[in-house]
Formats: structure tokens, C-alpha cells, sequence
């Protein structure tokens, strides 16, 4: 145990009778004395021998003027135990904090560290250990409610470390050197980086066992040297790391952390000039827009403020003379910048495709429009040149959607036709304002679309926006998305745009004034959503799947196995309950005919009394079991408070319905999966009297095949059944909630069980011999080019496929063609969950496009026992296309290749 301390004998008493109080551990004291000048050595000595401890005391003296940090390194280095603690001369060990770390380690040989958490208190606190926060200057700090953690990229965002609540390993400490003896402030924060680059792993103990004391005399309350400190070590750590790591990349947006951090330091402190300067910094160099960099700034005050328990209020911060003087810098320099000519940087080298997508939007965003549309210009055409394929060009893309009749194909033709236009513009400076008005006007548009279901890519759309051209108008609207969740934010952004419009009222715009005025007229939006993707998210989609082991078989095809699973088992494992009964409860859905996509994005369930069932409520984004955001963000039950109460009355029903609407069961995956056999074991789970009795609220649509399942195969009337998409909220006498088939996206083993009884015959005969392509037909959804040309390659290889339109048989012909297949090949899409149907051993290969292969069908293919493999294709939509024509990669066209495809299956049919 590593205690330095300079001048605490006011505060070593109760250390040391903190450490007194420590069980279940052995351990010895090394003292540190840093050059005290009060006595403070004797006092710990007396106080060591009064309190009657076995553990032995060893005290050092550093000589002439030290650093804690050197303090810190000569107490570890001369102790012999194999884990070190440290605590600080003027904080507390609470608790059984030693046992409870060093059980820790010991039973986790893989770590190298351990903090816990920490109650932070001042003088006048009623005390470190009072189990509240209630108390004048107390407050309890638990970083891993935030995600803070140990591997480079928590430490580096997060920074979340406290010296008298870490625990280490000795070999860790040597491994890395110990502290920076050069360093008088951030040494803790040096070091933390440095093992995370290091590789150390650590965890928390989520147990408060620490008291960390706020007094005039500490290290915290010397700002500026300590702000300087802390970016000097992030600027250094983030210097040092090899060329393409992916945080060194990120350097700007991390030390713009660091530095808001450091202004709401100063300016809690009332340091007011030391916080102009350092907010004026970071609004300098922030890599973000200037809309997300201000709100950034004001978010950062209250969260801070909240961080450490210091009361905050929103009108107090916009008041401040400090934050007034920075919002007149700022609202001055977007009147300066908006439309002026800017001399335009030396054009260079082609970079990366995405570098120059990225480089183009910071060109444009700070004035150099004429140089960022040329860079567009260059890489659109780069690009569309590789791709060499009639459908990828603007004009002849749009052809398939000019006659569809939704809401979201005349937002996606008006991209294409800029992207035209841009192609087609002669390069001189007649033309750019156009281009960047019609750029805005697409961007509000597709924010107007995204408004009600995708807070954050409304709001990413109107920060392009805004920073294209800083109309007060884009911040008021960002400021309505951003006030569910980011209230004070979304005041500075109001009161920003109050300023801008002072001075400098909005003109005349070049594109229509409907486009913006028009955000102001849409309905209050949702809350927005955490910072998880949900099924867009290819790296967390693939983290899900590690237990899998991956066989590659030919250039990006990769066969999946996986883990063993008893079948049986599993069916054990999901067998179902009754329904849930809520007498007077009720259920609605985020409207999905209001959505212009028009799929359901959650659904709530709630009793007579409006408690919402977390266990029966969905939301997007549903997050895969391996998602690092998911371990920390909100549970359950706040994703389900999240989502707002509908408006109107619910639709009355008397006696019991029966409530299995779930989210995207429009589409036919969900439905087929989810839906049906939740509907399907509900009514078999029913009294058979109850059931003739029964209503059904679902939102799987009035397909005529779909309602035809419904009536052959479950016996449902079509009277009992109750459109969810035309009456999206409900009260019932007696509302009955079964639970969901599986998680989102994975379908239990009893679903599928369910689904091939009930569809395939008993005697399936001797295994097929049909080999299928399951093809995509004229999706406009998400297009699928060159099947012709497979198909004719593959026949010309003696590698024909029977193509096969799902769409066009029943349910059951579907579960026949399914079962009698010995091969299955198909791009990724709906059909393939079909595959429920397939028996044991059916080779399958799945084609998919680079940015969206999630593990939707993996579910299937372990219970069902498959020979799966997927091959990505190798041409990628242009970047330009991703951010202004499709709305995610979801939709982005699957463009085959005739020559990898085949590759893929000759590789897939060898396999044994």
C-alpha cells in the first residue's frame, strides 16, 4: 500500500484509520514523504503506532523538490509485494476495498489493474462514506455507468482514473515504467494511457470503495498547469502510436474532449479568462461542425456539473458573461463566413476514397466550396470509372425509381440528380452557390424525411447543412431534435441562432424557403437514439458470432461453422409461457404508416395504469449481444420509458386481444420469423373456446398471402383480426401479450420448430436434389444487378442454378421448394428466411455487398445444422451515393460478380 504524501498531517489521521479498518488482506504500508514541512512523517508514525497495526510501516523520504509522481514510483519499486494500491496522503480507503481489489485480481490472472469507484468530498461534506449524494459537496463517482475503461479507446475518450482507487500488478507498473517522474499533473492519466497501448487489461469493481478529498491545498485546483498537462499527454500518447491506428486518426475529436472538459474546469472554478481561452481553442480546432462543436460545448458544462455534483443551471451557463463573449466570436465568424469567397488551399493527390469524401465536406463546411465540389467531382467520377456499369450512373440508377409512388424515391432521385449535376459542372466558380443551395435543400430533405424515426441521421443531415450555410432556421430544428435528451444544448443552439439573426437576418435563399420553413412545422420529434447502430452495425453483427469458427474457401468467401448445439436442448431452453394478460392494458406502435418507410420502429406495452412492461416493449436500435455501447447504455426499462406516449384515444375493444405486433413485421424476415410462430404458439398456448374469441392485433399488412396463412394455418376469421398500421394504439378489456420468439434478428429454436412442423409435410421422402437460385426479381428496395449474367456464367461452368420467385408461391410451396434442395444460392435478402425450411446439410451461399451483411441467417443455419457460406461482392456504392442517394447501407445496391460468385460455389461444393 502506496501512501506519498507533502504536508497532509491534517488528513493522515483518518487515512490512516481508513486503512486500519481494512480486512480480509495482508499488507505492508510504504510511505512516501514528499518533501513535507508540517511534521507530517511524525504524525503518521504516531498514528500508525496508536492504531495498533500488524501491517508493517516502511517510511521513505524523497529529497529536495519531487513530484508525486517520483513519490509514487519509489514507494512501488521499493515494496515486494506482487500487487500495489496506492492512496493519497488526504483520501480514504472506504470499505474493504484491498480485499475486495485484490480478490479481484487473483481470481482474474488475465488482469493487470483494477479501480473502483469513488465518493468525492470537500471539507464541509457530512462525510466520504454516507451512502447519499445529498450532502453539501459530496458526491459518488461510477464511471463504468459511462463506459469509461482500459483498453486505448475508453482510456482515451474517458480518461476516468483516480490514484487511491487503483490496484495494479507489479508487473504491470514495470512493464511500463511506473509514472512519468517528469510529470506534476496527469501522471495518473499518462499512465492509464500508457498500459492501455501497452495491452494491460483492467476492470472495475462497481463497488464505491474510495474517498477522494477536495480541499484548497489539491493537486485538482491548480487549473491551468493542470489542463496543460493533460493535453501535452494526450497530444504525446496520440504522437506516439503507429502510422494508421485508428485513434491516431481521431486525435482532433479526442483532444476536443479533453479541452471542453478543461474550460468547464476553469469555469466552475470561476477561472472565467483561462475557460474563454480554452473554449475558444477547442471551437478551433474541432474537427465536428459548428453546430454539434457548440453543443458539444454547452453539454459539456452540464456534464461535468453533474459529474462531480456540483449544482448547474442551463440559464445560468447562456447568461455568463464568459459564454456571451464566446458566442459573439462565434456567431461573428459564421456572419463573416457565410457565402464570402475564401482562397482556395493547393489541390493534392488523390487520398482514399473516404479521406477525400471526408476531405470534401471540411472544404465545404469552412468556405472552400469551390475546391470541396471539385473533390467530390474527381472521386464521384474515380469511382463510377471502377465500377464501369451502366446502372451505377445517376441518371440511368434513378430510372428505377422515378415511378415509385413512396415518400423516400424522389428524396433519393433529387441526390442522384445533383450527383449529375456535379458531374456535369464545368469546374469555374459560376455554378458553386448553386450546387451548395441545391446540396442544402437536398440535405433538409432528408432530414424532413428521417425527422420522426432517426433522430440522429436527421440531425447528421442538418449539421451538414448548417455548416454549408449557418441559416438560423437549420439550428432551431436541430435544436427541437436535440432537446429530448440534450436540453441544454439545445438552448444554446436557440439562443445562438437568436444572435445570429440580430444582426444578420436571412436573405433570400436560392432554394425554396418551404424546405426550411417546413422543419419548423413537423411534429415534436423523438427522443434520439443512443450512439448504438443496432443491425447496421457490421463490426458488432460479427463480434456476436465469435464462438463461430470461419473456413475460408475463395477471395472473400468464408464458410461458417458453427458451435455445437443440441438441438433439444435449445427447444428446452425456449419453451414458451402463456400470454401475459393485462386487463385494461394497452399497446401502440410508433405509427409506421407515418413512417416513410413504413415499418413499425417500436412498440410499447402498458397495464391499466400506464407501467410499461420493459420485457413486452421493442425499440430501435436493437442492439447485437456484442455491442460495447449496449453493456453501458440505458436498460431495458428506459429504452421503453424513451418512447413517447401516443396522441389521441386508443381504439376501444371489448373482451381479449391478443397483441403480437412487433417491430418490422411489414417485411417479410420478420414476419416469417418473429411474427408468425409468436402468433402461432400464443393461440396453441389459448383455450380453443377462447381462442374463436379472440382479436388479433398485428401489423404484418393485408397481403392476401400473409391473411391466407393466417386462415388455413392458425384458423383465424378475418373479422378477429385488427389492422395495427390503421388503429397503431389500443386499449383492451383483457389485452393478452405473448413473449417475443427470440431475441431481434435471432429466431429461437422453438420458432423454427414451430414453423417446419406446421409447414412441412410429416414424410419428407428421400433429400432433393434441386439447386436454387432465390432470386430478387425488380426490388427497388434494394436492388440486386447482374443475375442474368450469373446465371449464365454459372450454366456455362456446368453450374446451373434453378431460378425460383419465392414471391410467387405459397407458403407451403415455398417450404416444399426449401426442403427439397440440396444447394441454396441467393443474395442477401428476405428470402433467405426460407432457409428455416431447408434440411440438415443444404449448402448454402449467400451474396452480399462489403457495408451490410448482418448475421440475420446464422440463427437458422446453427439450428438447422447448414453448409454456410457467404461471399461479399467486390464493388462498393460510390461514397458520394452513401451519404446523398441511400439512406444506409440497408438499401445499397448488390452489384454480382459472375466470376468470384463462381469461385465461391465451386469452393462450396467441394467442401465435404
Amino acid at each position: 500500500m502506496v501512501v506519498p504524501f507533502r504536508n497532509a498531517a491534517p488528513w493522515l489521521s483518518a487515512t490512516l484509520a481508513s486503512l486500519a479498518d481494512q480486512r480480509g488482506v495482508s499488507y505492508e504500508l510504504v510511505a512516501v514523504d514528499d518533501g513535507s514541512s508540517d511534521g507530517s512523517a511524525e504524525v503518521l508514525r504516531r498514528c500508525w503506532q496508536q492504531l495498533g497495526q500488524q501491517a508493517p510501516l516502511r517510511l521513505l523520504r524523497m529529497e529536495g523538490a519531487g513530484s508525486v509522481s517520483a513519490a509514487r514510483n519509489a514507494g512501488w519499486q521499493a515494496a515486494t509485494a506482487p500487487l500495489v494500491a496506492f492512496l493519497d496522503g488526504d483520501d480514504l480507503c472506504l470499505g474493504q476495498r484491498l480485499a475486495a481489489q485484490a480478490q479481484r485480481l487473483e481470481r482474474q490472472p488475465e488482469l493487470g489493474q483494477v479501480l473502483c469507484g469513488w465518493n468525492r468530498f470537500s471539507e464541509e461534506a457530512a462525510g466520504p462514506d454516507d451512502g447519499a449524494n445529498s450532502g453539501s459537496g459530496f458526491h459518488t463517482v461510477k464511471p463504468w455507468l459511462e463506459g469509461a475503461g482500459f483498453d486505448p479507446e475508453a482510456a482515451f475518450r474517458h480518461k476516468a482514473v483516480l490514484p487511491s482507487a487503483w490496484m495494479l500488478r507489479r508487473s504491470a507498473l514495470e512493464q511500463v515504467g511506473g509514472f512519468d517522474p517528469g510529470l506534476r499533473h496527469a501522471e495518473d492519466v499518462d499512465l492509464l494511457l500508457r498500459l492501455a497501448l501497452a495491452g494491460v487489461r483492467g476492470a472495475w469493481v462497481e463497488e464505491v470503495l474510495c474517498g477522494y478529498r477536495v480541499h484548497p491545498g489539491g493537486a485538482s485546483r491548480r487549473l491551468r498547469p493542470q489542463s496543460e498537462a493533460l493535453l501535452w499527454v494526450l497530444g504525446q500518447r496520440l504522437k506516439e502510436l503507429p502510422l494508421g491506428h485508428p485513434l491516431a486518426e481521431r486525435q482532433a475529436e479526442l483532444l476536443l474532449g479533453a479541452r471542453s472538459w478543461s474550460a468547464w474546469k476553469a469555469w466552475s472554478e470561476g477561472d472565467d479568462a483561462l475557460a474563454q481561452e480554452l473554449w475558444r481553442t477547442a471551437w478551433g480546432a474541432s474537427p465536428q461542425g459548428p453546430a454539434r462543436t457548440w453543443l458539444h460545448l454547452a453539454q459539456a458544462v452540464e456534464k461535468g456539473s453533474q459529474r462531480e455534483g456540483q449544482a448547474f443551471s442551463s440559464a445560468t451557463l447562456l447568461a455568463h458573461p464568459a459564454w456571451q463573449s464566446l458566442e459573439s466570436h462565434v456567431a461573428g465568424y459564421l456572419r463573416g463566413r457565410d457565402r464570402q469567397p475564401f482562397p482556395e488551399p493547393s489541390p493534392t493527390a488523390l487520398a482514399t476514397a473516404a479521406a477525400n469524401q471526408q476531405r470534401g465536406w471540411s472544404l465545404l463546411a469552412f468556405g472552400y466550396a469551390r475546391a470541396g465540389l471539385a473533390l467530390w467531382q474527381r472521386q464521384l467520377g474515380a469511382e463510377l470509372a471502377v465500377l464501369d456499369g451502366a446502372p451505377w450512373g445517376p441518371q440511368l440508377l434513378a430510372n428505377a425509381w422515378r415511378s415509385q409512388s413512396d415518400a423516400v424515391s424522389p428524396v433519393r432521385c433529387q441526390g442522384l440528380d445533383w450527383c449529375a449535376a456535379l458531374l456535369a459542372w464545368d469546374g469555374g466558380q459560376d455554378g458553386v452557390d448553386a450546387l451548395v443551395d441545391a446540396l442544402v435543400e437536398l440535405l433538409a430533405a432528408w432530414a424532413g424525411l428521417c425527422w420522426g424515426q432517426s433522430g440522429d441521421s436527421a440531425i447528421a443531415r442538418l449539421e451538414q447543412a448548417f455548416a454549408l450555410r449557418p441559416d438560423p432556421r437549420l439550428l432551431r430544428a436541430l435544436a427541437r431534435l436535440h432537446r429530448p435528451h440534450a436540453a441544454t444544448g439545445a438552448l444554446a443552439l436557440e439562443q445562438l441562432a437568436d444572435r445570429l439573426e440580430e444582426s444578420h437576418p436571412p436573405g433570400p435563399a436560392a432554394f425554396p424557403a418551404s424546405v426550411l420553413d417546413g422543419l419548423s412545422d413537423r411534429p415534436e420529434p423523438l427522443a434520439v437514439s443512443r450512439r448504438c447502430r443496432g443491425p447496421n452495425c457490421l463490426d458488432c453483427g460479427l463480434a456476436s458470432l465469435g464462438a463461430w469458427e470461419r473456413q475460408p474457401l475463395a477471395p472473400g468467401c468464408e464458410l461458417w461453422i458453427p458451435p455445437f448445439t443440441d438441438p433439444l436442448a435449445a427447444l428446452g431452453a425456449d419453451s414458451g409461457a402463456s400470454p401475459t394478460c393485462l386487463p385494461g392494458g394497452r399497446a401502440w406502435l410508433r405509427p409506421p404508416l407515418a413512417n416513410p418507410w413504413g415499418s413499425s420502429g417500436a412498440v410499447v406495452v402498458a397495464d391499466r395504469d400506464g407501467n410499461r412492461r420493459a420485457d413486452l416493449c421493442r425499440r430501435y436500435p436493437q442492439a447485437w449481444p456484442a455491442c460495447a455501447e449496449a453493456a453501458w447504455a440505458p436498460a431495458a426499462e428506459l429504452e421503453a420509458a424513451a418512447e413517447p406516449e401516443p396522441g389521441g384515444e386508443p381504439l376501444e375493444l371489448a373482451g381479449s386481444v391478443l397483441a403480437v405486433a412487433d417491430l418490422s413485421a411489414e417485411i417479410h424476415y420478420h414476419w416469417l420469423l418473429e411474427q408468425l410462430p409468436r402468433l402461432g404458439l400464443a393461440l396453441e398456448a389459448l383455450d380453443p373456446a377462447e381462442r374463436a374469441e379472440l382479436h388479433i392485433w398485428h401489423n404484418g399488412g393485408n397481403d392476401p398471402q400473409r391473411l391466407g396463412v393466417l386462415s388455413t394455418l392458425l384458423g383465424l376469421d378475418p373479422a378477429q383480426l385488427i389492422d395495427a398500421r390503421v388503429h397503431p394504439h389500443i386499449r383492451a378489456e383483457r389485452l393478452l401479450v405473448p413473449a417475443y420468439a427470440g431475441r431481434f434478428g435471432w429466431p429461437s429454436a422453438q420458432a423454427q420448430h414451430w414453423l417446419r412442423q406446421r409447414l412441412l409435410p410429416g414424410d419428407q421422402g428421400p433429400a432433393g436434389r434441386r439447386r436454387l437460385w432465390l432470386g430478387r426479381g425488380a426490388s427497388a428496395r434494394r436492388p440486386v444487378w447482374g443475375e442474368a449474367a450469373l446465371l449464365e456464367h454459372l450454366e456455362q461452368l456446368g453450374l446451373a442454378l434453378e431460378p425460383i420467385d419465392l414471391g410467387a408461391l405459397s407458403l407451403q410451396e415455398q417450404a416444399a421448394a426449401l426442403a427439397e434442395s440440396e444447394l441454396v444460392v441467393a443474395p442477401h435478402g428476405g428470402a433467405l428466411a426460407s432457409l428455416v425450411f431447408a434440411r440438415p446439410g443444404t449448402r448454402v451461399l449467400e451474396l452480399h455487398q462489403p457495408r451490410y451483411a448482418p448475421p440475420y441467417f446464422h440463427g437458422i443455419v446453427q439450428f438447422q445444422s447448414l453448409r454456410y457460406a457467404r461471399c461479399v461482392q467486390s464493388a462498393e456504392t460510390p461514397h458520394l451515393y452513401r451519404e446523398l442517394v441511400f439512406e444506409g447501407p440497408l438499401v445499397e445496391p448488390i452489384q454480382l460478380d459472375p466470376l468470384r460468385c463462381a469461385e465461391a460455389l465451386s469452393a462450396l461444393l467441394s467442401t465435404p
